[in-house]
């Protein structure tokens, strides 16, 4: 009997086998409900046109992950793209991601994003809605200011 079985065959699920393996551990089953590996990140072709199930980008900032997905993985060409996004809010634009940089936005604001991620909401232990989610991890200033 498998001792270890990773679901999915995803990156998450292709990682964990490996490093299973790479500690040794070989009892390991992936399962996989697809006839290919690669969970959203794949495409696939029907009648001359490539479908995306996912658009395909992975926000890497870490030089071990990009190695294992070149190396371990076979992903050789990866493009990189600078992200170059801001956030427009009280007529100053603020680099992303906003809760980073509020420098620059009216004291009040920086005040109640600072305050609200402080004190944010202790009372919501598993989120059912967008508005509980950011209340919970980030606090209502940074919502009202920005999330919503």
């Amino acid at each position: 009997m498998v001792k270890i079985v990773i679901a999915g065959s995803g990156l998450t699920g292709l990682s964990a086998a490996y490093h299973l393996e790479k500690k040794s551990l070989f009892d390991v089953s992936i399962v996989e409900k697809l006839s290919v590996p690669g969970g959203l990140l794949r495409s696939e072709t029907e009648n001359g046109f490539t479908f995306d199930h996912t658009g395909h980008y992975l926000h890497i900032n870490d030089e071990y992950f990009k190695y294992f997905l070149e190396t371990i993985l076979g992903f050789s060409e990866l493009d990189e793209i600078q992200r170059k996004a801001a956030v427009y809010n009280n007529g100053i634009l603020s680099e992303y991601p906003f809760q980073m940089h509020l420098y620059g936005q009216p004291v009040s604001v920086i005040t109640a994003c600072i305050e609200g991620f402080m004190k944010r909401s202790q009372r919501y232990r598993n989120p059912q809605t967008f508005y509980q989610w950011v209340l919970k991890y980030f606090g209502k200033g940074l919502g009202e200011h920005f999330f919503f």
